[in-house]
């Protein structure tokens, strides 16, 4: 009989562990549910508007745009490209920029 309890004892701990684990794994607080290319677009725009916000230049591009280390990092160009004429970014998820930084 005390063989018993303890099988079911164990087989209710390994149930109710299971169930925490699954729902652990199931519960993601503040999932975006924009597309990349949506929060891409975002992002293009945030760094646009600060750079022209900061620069004097009439043409720019943006050449480097990722999400890596849940921040996105952005490089942006001068045009003409000369020495120096680059920018980089580093904006939080939420779209505030954590880093602006110039070239040389």
């Amino acid at each position: 009989m005390q063989n018993e309890w303890k099988i079911k004892s164990h087989y209710c701990a390994s149930l109710v562990l299971l169930v925490l684990i699954v729902t652990s794994c199931s519960i993601h607080e503040g999932v975006r549910t924009e597309s990349l290319s949506d929060m891409r677009s975002q992002i293009r725009e945030i760094v646009t508007n600060e750079v022209k916000k900061r620069e004097r230049w009439n043409s720019f591009k943006i050449s480097l745009l990722e999400f890596r280390d849940n921040e996105w990092h952005v490089t942006v160009v001068r045009e003409p490209e000369t020495p120096g004429g680059h920018r980089t970014l580093i904006i939080d998820p939420d779209g505030k920029i954590k880093k602006y930084s110039g070239g040389l």
